[in-house]
């Protein structure tokens, strides 16, 4: 009787080990601090004047927020406005694989009274994800805005690094 007790729960144990969860695999990315300043008094943002793809909705949604939220205005005076130019979004399927591809191009103006002059910064940038095998959709979800936040990321460190 102990024997098939100690068997009973070595079976129990063993199989409850195999079970895993394959969501719990793919990180869920949280937005880091992508704080951005720029010295200027007031912020003008303007949406995008082209979207295409599947997930340029989402991605236009992201990129909404992240200036809305996340660059940030400590200045005395002068504007920055915001462009999204252009959004492109891509889904294909080869093979068992599933590739994802994200572009954005951003035009950001920043004006200055004092010293008339106009700064004007171009941020383009592209990110790539993939899914390989057999997937859920919980999963590409997951993998689609963990794209969208590495997107935002770069965004931020090419924003940070070309208005210092």
């Amino acid at each position: 009787m102990v024997k098939d007790l100690i068997s009973v729960a070595f079976l129990f144990l063993f199989l409850n080990s195999c079970q895993t969860n394959i969501i719990d695999d793919i990180d869920k990315n949280s937005f880091l601090n992508n704080d951005v300043y720029i010295d200027v008094v007031q912020k003008k943002i303007f949406k995008s004047l082209k979207t295409s793809g599947p997930y340029s909705d989402k991605v236009d949604v992201a990129i909404e927020k992240w200036t809305n939220n996340e660059i940030k205005t400590d200045g005395f005076e002068g504007n920055v406005t915001i462009q999204v130019l252009s959004i492109k979004t891509t889904q294909t399927y080869i093979e068992d694989t599933m590739n994802f591809k994200i572009f954005i191009d951003i035009e950001i103006k920043i004006y200055k009274s004092a010293l008339s002059r106009i700064k004007t910064i171009s941020l383009k940038s592209t990110e790539y994800s993939y899914l390989t095998g057999e997937f859920s959709l919980d999963e590409k979800e997951i993998v689609i805005d963990n794209t969208i936040k590495k997107l935002i990321k770069n965004l931020s460190v090419k924003l940070s690094s070309k208005l210092s």
